[in-house]
């Protein structure tokens, strides 16, 4: 449980780096650039899991769709 809240203080404190560099790199305001890197953060982790939970998915390998038939 520590190492996961551990590893997501890294991860978005790595983002919140990137966000700053890219602030300053591209001269736009700081808060849009954090609220458009954690929006698009969070869209992609949902994007993924509902992914990865689908037939064929990560969590889900065994369960394919059938072929269309011709």
């Amino acid at each position: 449980m520590r190492t996961k809240w551990i590893l997501t203080l890294i991860i978005w404190g790595g983002l919140a780096i990137v966000g700053v560099a890219a602030s300053y790199l591209f001269a736009l305001n700081l808060w849009a650039v954090l609220g458009i890197i954690a929006v698009t953060t969070i869209v992609n982790s949902v994007w993924a899991e509902i992914e990865d939970r689908l037939p064929g998915g990560f969590y889900n390998p065994r369960v394919k769709s059938k072929p269309p038939e011709k």
